[in-house]
C-alpha cells in the first residue's frame, strides 16, 4: 500500500491515525481496524496506549522548541527595530514590544488530533478533511 505524505500529519487526524494502525500491524478489513471503537484514533489509543502517549509528548516537545524559536526570532526583531529608532525612543518601544512578547495567544495546531475529546474532535477532523 502507497501512503501519500499527507496522511503522515497530525493535522489531517483522521487519516494520521489510519495509517499508523496499518503499519503497526495488518488488517483484514476496516471493520476490522475499528473493532468496537467509533474512530481511529480512539483504536490507536486502546490498543497503544504508549505509542500514543509519546505522540503527545514529541507533540508537546515540537511545540515548546517551535515557541522557543519564535521568541528568538521576536527578540532579534525587537532589538532591530530598537536599534532603528531615536535613543530617546529606545526604552519606551522595546519596553512596549517586550510586553507584547508575553502576550500568548494558544493555539489548536496539530496537537488538536490528541487533546480534543468527543465532539470537538469530530468537529475538528470533519473540518479539517474539508479543507
Amino acid at each position: 500500500m502507497l501512503i501519500c505524505r499527507q496522511s503522515r500529519h497530525f493535522c489531517n487526524s483522521k487519516a494520521f491515525f489510519f495509517v499508523k494502525l496499518l503499519e503497526l500491524q495488518p488488517w483484514r478489513s476496516d471493520s476490522e481496524i475499528l473493532g468496537n471503537t467509533t474512530s481511529y484514533r480512539a483504536r490507536l489509543m486502546s490498543l497503544f496506549p504508549a505509542l500514543y502517549d509519546s505522540f503527545s509528548t514529541s507533540q508537546r516537545q515540537a511545540t515548546n522548541a517551535s515557541q522557543l524559536a519564535a521568541e528568538g526570532l521576536y527578540l532579534e526583531l525587537v532589538r532591530v527595530v530598537t536599534d532603528s529608532i531615536p535613543r530617546h525612543l529606545q526604552d519606551l518601544v522595546q519596553e512596549q514590544l517586550m510586553q507584547l512578547n508575553a502576550m500568548h495567544i494558544s493555539d489548536v495546531g496539530d496537537a488538536a488530533s490528541l487533546q480534543l475529546q468527543g465532539d470537538q474532535y469530530r468537529v475538528y477532523t470533519a473540518i479539517t478533511a474539508s479543507i
